[in-house]
């Protein structure tokens, strides 16, 4: 049986933002293991995140891991001198930074049906009386202020 502190140890690495290879470095050194069953634990914490309903993950976890893994890249691009790696992860960044808004918006209903519309049809009376004459109704014509016009 495994030991449940050295799943936790990976899963926290994990939504720390440690690449894999990482992890498997650090479980392999600070429990003695061998590279193997470090992937073997990191598999396991994987499979239970997996398991958990996704509201038990702390979004700033998520949030966290996924900026950790860009600025790894983002150094992996600066090494290799690939701007066009970089400038989309710096798009990336600051979109979990919230700098760059939603690229589309959708709306739905409840349950995530359709927008439930409703059309009705109103029946205006007649502008113009059969003399020519505009017809008018008495009261104000002023809605705001309730005076008569």
């Amino acid at each position: 049986m495994i030991d449940p502190i050295r799943i936790d140890h990976a899963e926290r690495l994990y939504l720390a933002g440690r690449t894999p290879r990482t992890i498997q470095r650090t479980l392999t050194r600070t429990y003695g293991v061998t590279p193997q069953t470090a992937r073997h634990y990191l598999a396991r914490a994987k499979k239970r995140l997996a398991s958990r309903p996704s509201n038990e993950i702390s979004p700033d976890a998520a949030r966290a891991r996924a900026e950790s893994l860009l600025l790894e890249a983002a150094a992996m691009a600066r090494a290799k001198e690939d701007p066009k790696a970089l400038a989309m992860i710096a798009h990336r960044l600051a979109e979990l930074d919230g700098a760059v808004g939603p690229r589309r918006v959708e709306l739905s209903g409840p349950g995530g049906g359709p927008i439930q519309t409703h059309a009705s049809v109103v029946v205006l009376p007649e502008l113009e009386r059969p003399d020519g004459a505009v017809a008018s109704e008495p009261g104000t014509t002023d809605p705001i202020s309730r005076e008569p016009g």
